[in-house]
């Protein structure tokens, strides 16, 4: 590429628009960071952004303008489940099959202080056609978002979102807006990816309690026949010749992590599950945390360093 060509590709984005320069920032991120071949499927990302009420304008929306944009840009639905449930389990249980979409986002807000879309789709970044938007959630406190991809795709969702608000409140105002910025309190991220580490899960208990389970399963303590149910044919005694294996099939490990600046303490937590039977045994497992797409992923690697690690 020549200077001049260089030259007019810069000049091209700083005549797009916020949306567009945003949109082009995120798909150059996506095709810039290789995803792991380790790494089967990105099940779904989450981004959770708390800001203050003051700047969330739902007493001003204009609701049938807002879940038309939504509609139009993001093919969103507007969600009612949660309402219709509370509505169920009231003295004067009541529907709300009759009222406007708008009528029922308003009533939602002020029934659950949520209003909550479904089952969209984002336009195409990267090499993908479209994003899968799982869920949008305007709440009284924040905004949240979850998709199928990774988390900087439902991070632009809810600034996006965040702008379409303000639009239906028919006072325009941009994300990127200082005053808006400075009301931003916490983001809150989540990942959840098909991972295979290479190796048997199992590794991750340490080799002590794991090989003192494996050399108790079926013989010396017989755990394994004696956690089985027990029946006449034994007289009510655990089987008397068993065999098995070990297997991972669910690991949760919680943090308690303790913010020395501003005392906040939060205890997030890394669940791994085998989700299929036919995985059991391997090294194909479910890996969710509470981390952005790209630290996600090297959790993901450090972990499949530490399974394929010569062991006792």
């Amino acid at each position: 590429m020549n200077s001049d060509e260089s030259s007019e590709i810069k000049l091209a984005l700083t005549q797009l628009n916020p949306d567009e320069e945003r949109r082009e920032q995120v798909s150059q991120q996506i095709q810039a960071a290789q995803t792991p071949e380790l790494i089967r499927s990105v099940e779904s990302s989450e981004v959770i952004i708390n800001i203050d009420p003051d700047e969330l304008p739902y007493e001003d929306i204009n609701y049938h303008e807002l879940i038309n944009g939504l509609k139009q840009r993001y093919k969103l639905r507007l969600d009612t489940t949660g309402l219709q449930k509370i509505l169920n389990n009231t003295p004067h249980s009541s529907t709300i099959q009759n009222l406007s979409d708008d009528e029922k986002a308003k009533l939602s807000y002020s029934v659950t202080e949520k209003i909550t879309f479904r089952e969209g789709k984002f336009p195409g970044l990267g090499h993908d056609q479209y994003t899968p938007i799982y869920e949008l959630t305007f709440h009284s406190q924040n905004l949240a978002a979850k998709v199928h991809g990774r988390t900087n795709i439902a991070e632009l969702l809810i600034k996006e979102a965040f702008e379409l608000a303000w639009d239906a409140a028919g006072m325009p105002r941009k994300w990127e807006n200082e005053e808006v910025q400075r009301e931003v309190a916490t983001k809150s991220y989540g990942t959840h990816t098909k991972v295979d580490l290479g190796g048997n899960v199992l590794r991750l208990i340490s080799p002590a309690p794991r090989h003192f389970l494996q050399d108790n399963l079926s013989a010396n303590l017989r755990l394994g026949a004696r956690m089985m149910a027990r029946s006449a044919l034994d007289g009510f005694e655990p089987p008397s010749d068993v065999a098995g294996t070990l297997s991972l099939d669910e690991l949760v490990v919680r943090f308690a992590i303790l913010d020395l600046k501003t005392g906040r303490m939060e205890a997030p937590k890394v669940k791994l599950t085998v989700m299929a039977r036919n995985e059991m045994g391997g090294g194909v497992v479910d890996v969710v945390s509470e981390l952005p797409f790209e630290d996600h992923v090297k959790l993901v690697e450090g972990l499949a360093i530490a399974i394929n690690q010569d062991v006792p």
